[in-house]
């Protein structure tokens, strides 16, 4: 039943009860007085029924809200990733073995270095290749162990 239709069912019965009582019939005022409990007893629920659904939209809503910030975090995530990634370069520095190189017009006081092509495209590591000291023509990836033959006087 809607809420207007149950409004309309009190009123009626408050009017039926008031009628009752003017008359001053006992089995008028008995049924009346029944038929207000009832009614009020509908309208109880009604409102009840109207309280959870809107608790369940409050709680859709918090939701829908956690989603969406989550989301745009993911979104400033892939933005500061899309940013870091567009200062490098992708370079065959290492005789077949590719990896990042960081461009001259972003170095912006950096060192020149090389990254591992292999982290920062798939673990967002920007993982910067370091020589092996005992091995002066080796080169290796702490992050993911990879080993590169070096041919450091490689350019562009």
């Amino acid at each position: 039943m809607d809420l207007m239709g149950l409004f309309t069912g009190v009123t009626q019965g408050i009017s039926a009860y008031k009628t009752a009582v003017e008359t001053l019939d006992e089995a008028k005022v008995a049924a009346a007085t029944n038929e207000l409990q009832v009614q009020l007893t509908h309208l109880g629920a009604e409102v009840i029924a109207m309280q959870k659904e809107s608790l369940q939209a409050a709680e859709r809503e918090r939701a829908t809200l956690r989603a969406k910030n989550e989301l745009e975090d993911r979104v400033r995530e892939l933005e500061t990733r899309i940013s870091e990634r567009a200062r490098y370069e992708l370079v065959d520095a290492f005789m077949g073995a590719f990896v990042y190189r960081l461009k001259e017009a972003s170095a912006d006081g950096e060192p020149m270095h090389y990254v591992c092509q292999t982290c920062l495209d798939n673990k967002a590591v920007k993982s910067v290749i370091q020589r092996h000291a005992a091995a002066g023509s080796d080169a290796y990836c702490p992050t993911c162990k990879t080993t590169f033959h070096l041919n450091w006087f490689r350019q562009k």
